[in-house]
């Protein structure tokens, strides 16, 4: 009698701890939806050559020689930037560290 009441506790328990096992796997990380990895936003290279900086052309030119991730840029028009605090560079604008977007894109 005492197991038949006990029975639906313990089956309470079982799942719980099964649960919280699956609760602490941490979860894969997706890939970037734009090739640039967490913390570093997609710029358009046009926007940024019309501002003044020079580097974006340069990290997306396929020949310039700068490479990104081992890759030399894609030339699509596009670069990842991550700002660098309140830095300024002499023309007033932010400082930002630049790489090609080439990151593999979400699918």
């Amino acid at each position: 009698m005492k197991l038949l009441r006990l029975t639906p506790i313990i089956a309470l328990l079982i799942v719980g701890a099964a649960g919280s096992v699956v609760a602490g796997t941490p979860a894969m990380a997706a890939p970037p939806p734009n090739g640039c990895p967490a913390g570093y936003q997609l710029l358009s290279v046009r926007t940024l050559t019309a501002e003044g900086y020079m580097v974006p052309a340069l990290v997306d030119s396929p020949t310039s020689g700068l490479k990104s991730f081992g890759q030399p840029g894609d030339g699509d028009g596009w670069v990842c930037g991550h700002q660098l605090g309140n830095q300024l560079t002499p023309f007033g604008l932010p400082v930002y560290n630049f790489i090609d977007n080439q990151l593999p894109a979400s699918t």
